[in-house]
């Protein structure tokens, strides 16, 4: 399988590297990753990809298990003393750039770290080491490339949402009056790991009087019957992360939030419906709050790419700016998507799965049922 399952990225500069920026859920580190198949388990690591050539990584520690752990990249090499760039700087030079044009991811663009990644530190030394190179953003570029998977990516992000939902299904099974919120967000984990993944780099977990909300640590609260789950849990497989939003009661759930589930649910079937090859996103989104209207609703349509790190495109607001209004479905983009609702004069709620855009509409990635889960006590 090679770079990204799906090719190799080498097109529009003489030379792609990406800096070892592996913040936000392991997320930025996603490019480096994408090239390379190295990294996951929180290493740190750096890619530098040439035209022609070897490509090299560049990882903080114990480069010899990257060597091993896949076949792709020979070349691996460790940080000197943790300055990342002795060695990127050490292979540039060996690949005789000088007045060569250079991409860098994480410069800027990304999508939720839109100053970029990269130190002002590694910066200014790329600069005084190379100072006749052109230097190019390659961000934007490098997402894009992300962004349609191939039926191996699709695949894999299949077999995470299968853990995904492994792991939410041992956390209810779990679930009590009496036991302790941080017992039951322990066997999710559990739940998902046996299941195969890697370690979960994104769960959002909160449990409470409804309305819960989803909060990044648990809680030592004990469970209370009439309790609300809220989440976004997200597992992992080879580097691919599936999310899905799952709301949960702990006993019978109130009649409201049953109501606003159905009509979430044919929400979440319109734009279903709609994620073909060729449609625009904003003319997803109009229809989308159109059906919410006609069902007395406020709607929230919240999707965004799913992949190996934070991918595009990405709809976060209620009015999609005009990039994002006018992207194209492509069929192999992969988005979360979950759609929150809102009655009038009733509760929200929201679900989510993973999907993916085919020429039929889109596809769940999923298999459990599009409902509340009501937790027997």
């Amino acid at each position: 399988m090679g770079p990204g399952a799906e090719g190799n990225g080498r097109a529009g500069s003489r030379l792609h590297r990406d800096l070892p920026t592996h913040g936000h859920n392991a997320q930025w580190g996603a490019d480096s990753r994408y090239l390379s198949h190295v990294g996951g388990g929180g290493s740190s690591t750096a890619c530098v990809f040439p035209l022609e050539g070897d490509v090299t990584v560049c990882a903080l520690n114990r480069g010899d298990f990257w060597a091993r752990a896949q076949d792709w990249v020979a070349d691996v090499r460790t940080s000197e003393r943790f300055v990342w760039s002795d060695p990127i700087i050490k292979r540039l030079r060996e690949l005789g750039i000088d007045r060569n044009r250079i991409g860098i991811s994480s410069l800027s663009g990304n999508l939720r770290a839109m100053e970029g990644t990269i130190s002002h530190t590694q910066w200014e030394r790329l600069r005084s080491a190379f100072p006749n190179a052109v230097f190019e953003d390659v961000s934007v570029m490098m997402g894009e490339l992300r962004a349609v998977k191939s039926p191996e990516e699709v695949a894999c992000l299949e077999r995470a949402t299968q853990i995904t939902e492994a792991g939410l299904k041992a956390a209810f099974e779990f679930a009590h009056p009496g036991v302790q919120d941080n017992e039951v967000h322990a066997a999710l984990y559990y739940g998902m790991m046996r299941a195969g993944s890697e370690v979960p780099t994104m769960v959002i977990w909160g449990t409470g009087p409804a309305p819960a909300r989803d909060a990044f640590v648990p809680t030592h609260r004990r469970l209370e019957r009439g309790d609300m789950f809220a989440n976004e849990v997200e597992g992992k497989w080879m580097g691919y992360s599936a999310q899905r939003v799952q709301p949960a009661f702990l006993g019978d759930a109130p009649s409201e939030y049953l109501d606003a589930l159905e009509k979430q649910r044919r929400v979440f079937n319109v734009a279903l419906g709609l994620m073909k090859p060729g449609t625009r996103f904003g003319e997803m989104a109009s229809s989308v709050y159109e059906a919410a209207q006609e069902l007395g609703c406020e709607a929230n349509l919240i999707m965004h790419g799913r992949g190996r790190g934070e991918d595009r495109p990405a709809l976060l607001w209620t009015v999609p700016d005009e990039a994002t209004g006018n992207y194209v479905f492509q069929e192999g983009n992969c988005f979360i998507l979950k759609p929150s609702i809102r009655p009038r004069g009733g509760p929200a709620i929201n679900w989510g799965d993973t999907v993916t855009v085919t020429p039929q509409g889109g596809r769940r990635l999923g298999k459990d049922e599009h409902r509340i889960v009501v937790i027997p006590c």
